[in-house]
């Protein structure tokens, strides 16, 4: 059987699934929506073999079994096109109308699947050249052709919402894509469409989806990039969670050590959490943790061992300032939240050593200081425009 392309395409399928799950990740929806879409390639090309081989033995096959094998080989060509213009579209709007978008396509994607079982499918096998032609084909062909033109007409279009590499990403996969349908049309026993999916998804995993990304390496928890992300959705989700901030800015203990001595303190609070199943870490700016989970008592758990850890170190008294807020869904934004933590720092910066709860009094000062900010900002500006005016 002339499966040679096949098999180097489940191979790099393989080894990228192997990758992708011996990383932990954030299981944000994009990357559930990337890892469905590596899926849907990996069926696409496990489909593909199956069908050389139902060509291959249909001698001892019913001819309708080996047909149907054919054709829904064929099928998953549509639904690969379709995931790559669902990944785009992660990037343009919400999770929630994603989902959606996606129930509605998948009634449009079962309606051409349908249509590909009822047209005719023929076989022609010469030596190790083994295809299908005929109607359902050419409607296949004409599917894919559509899901790819709107993919790049989106990427075009919405160019300044998505991110730079997914659209260099996308753009490289369609056109590869595109040259591979092209070649196998002209020379239909050249079998390279499949090979060229799967190398249009290891382009998006390297450029894009790579989990890695979202890790900070020298100390192993997730990185600020990956924060950003991850509180986003929380926030779009309007999910109830609690945040801990573990700040090491300004202390007296590390200014003197050494960059290496700085996270080898911070590995040393890190190895403290390791016991608490539930709470996602992140490294932000300037060495300070970010711990996030759904349970707020776990949180306060944690803040309390490191605290009891740390209270005392070689006759020093640890200066880590632990701020615990049990309700940022009340935030507008990761913005806000984050304006809020620095408003306890301010407040609070002689509290160091101990955990802090962020409680309703100090979220009432915050708000009544933004509030300030706000009518203060609006004076300036209606003085402005009016000393414009004058002039």
């Amino acid at each position: 059987m002339n499966i040679q392309f096949q098999i180097c395409g489940l191979s790099i399928l393989f080894l990228l699934i192997l990758f992708y799950k011996s990383h932990k990740t954030l299981q944000l929806y994009k990357e559930r929506v990337f890892y469905a879409v590596l899926r849907i390639i990996t069926v696409s090309l496990m489909a593909d073999v199956l069908s050389l081989a139902a060509i291959r033995y249909r001698q001892s096959m019913p001819l309708l079994l080996v047909e149907t094998i054919c054709k829904s080989y064929i099928v998953t060509l549509i639904w690969g096109a379709w995931s790559a213009l669902i990944y785009v579209l992660t990037d343009i709007v919400t999770e929630k109308k994603h989902k959606k978008i996606t129930g509605r396509f998948i009634l449009l994607l079962t309606a051409q699947s349908l249509i590909v079982y009822l047209l005719p499918i023929y076989i022609y096998e010469n030596g190790n050249q083994v295809y299908t032609y005929g109607p359902s084909i050419i409607w296949v062909y004409i599917c894919v052709a559509l899901y790819i033109i709107a993919t790049v007409t989106i990427t075009c279009v919405y160019r300044k919402k998505i991110n730079p590499r997914i659209r260099f990403a996308i753009v490289l996969w369609m056109l590869i894509w595109m040259a591979s349908a092209v070649i196998q049309f002209l020379n239909s026993a050249l079998l390279i469409v499949g090979f060229a999916s799967a190398i249009g998804v290891m382009i998006l995993f390297v450029i894009m989806e790579n989990p890695e990304r979202n890790l900070e390496r020298r100390l192993g928890c997730f990185n600020s990039y990956a924060l950003t992300e991850y509180l986003n959705q929380l926030f779009e989700r309007k999910k109830r969670f609690a945040v801990m901030e573990i700040s090491f800015e300004n202390i007296s203990l590390l200014e003197g050590q050494g960059m290496e001595e700085k996270y080898e303190s911070v590995r040393k609070i890190l190895h403290l959490l390791d016991r608490f199943d539930d709470i996602l870490i992140f490294k932000n700016i300037n060495l300070s943790l970010v711990l996030i989970s759904e349970n707020a008592e776990e949180l306060e758990a944690a803040g309390k061992v490191i605290s009891d850890e740390f209270m005392s170190r070689d006759g020093l008294r640890r200066e880590e300032m632990l701020i615990l807020t049990e309700r940022p869904d009340t935030f507008e934004d990761m913005n806000e939240l984050f304006q809020f933590l620095s408003f306890v720092h301010t407040e609070c910066g002689d509290e160091t050593g101990k955990l802090i709860h962020a409680d309703e009094e100090l979220l009432k000062k915050f708000k009544e200081k933004s509030l300030i900010k706000q009518e203060i900002g609006s004076v300036r500006k209606a003085d402005f425009h009016y000393r414009k005016i004058q002039d």
